[in-house]
């Protein structure tokens, strides 16, 4: 099997991820209701959270794989753990379009905040086997640039992923944290592959 393939296996999980989260809005509310408003709004927080969580982890996926040279057995086990966790994202989130926000902590379990357990679980989860991933990559050092801005990733890629564990613990610790600290974690995981971010703006 080429690199090809596993990337064109790879773009599809994360499609069929991201659509499923369209799919899953509800798309029947009580108009005549005070508080549709600020459902809608929430909804759509929900949707675009999750849309930039799962865009930002198949950006660094593809990123990683293009750098592939030849596939190995730990490379495509890797892939493979990573796609089977991430259908688990969307369909979190669609709990979470049925049963709403509801204020807790991690002291105070109730459904909402087991489902942001998960959700983030998930996304830690593979935040972590793309780090295990890119550490299997071993480049050439003939393109001195590209080397060293790989090399700098594999450097900063902990680094970012201890600081959105600490994001995670600090949401699940204090309540009514989940809506603003998470979109933090969306801006980390860009930043732990910007040099990926700097290629693709130079071709």
């Amino acid at each position: 099997m080429k690199k090809e393939h596993l990337g064109a296996f790879i773009d599809a999980i994360y499609a069929v991820g991201i659509t499923m989260l369209a799919m899953d809005l509800p798309n029947h509310l009580n108009l005549e209701s005070s508080q549709t408003f600020e459902l809608v709004k929430s909804l759509h927080l929900q949707y675009g959270l999750a849309f930039f969580m799962l865009f930002s982890l198949w950006f660094q996926h593809r990123g990683i794989n293009e750098h592939i040279l030849n596939l190995s057995f730990p490379i495509v086990s890797i892939s493979t753990l990573i796609l089977l966790i991430v259908p688990l994202i969307p369909c979190m989130v669609k709990i979470a379009y049925q049963y709403g926000y509801q204020p807790g902590n991690i002291l105070n379990f109730n459904i909402s905040e087991k489902v942001d357990l998960i959700f983030i679980s998930c996304i830690l989860i593979v935040n972590l086997l793309l780090d295990l991933l890119s550490s299997e990559i071993c480049m050439p050092k003939n393109n001195v640039i590209e080397y060293k801005q790989f090399q700098q990733i594999k450097k900063n890629k902990p680094i970012i992923t201890g600081l959105i564990a600490l994001i995670f613990l600090i949401i699940l610790i204090i309540p009514n944290a989940n809506s603003n600290l998470l979109w933090i974690v969306v801006f980390f995981l860009f930043f732990g592959y910007i040099g990926k971010i700097q290629n693709y703006s130079a071709e």
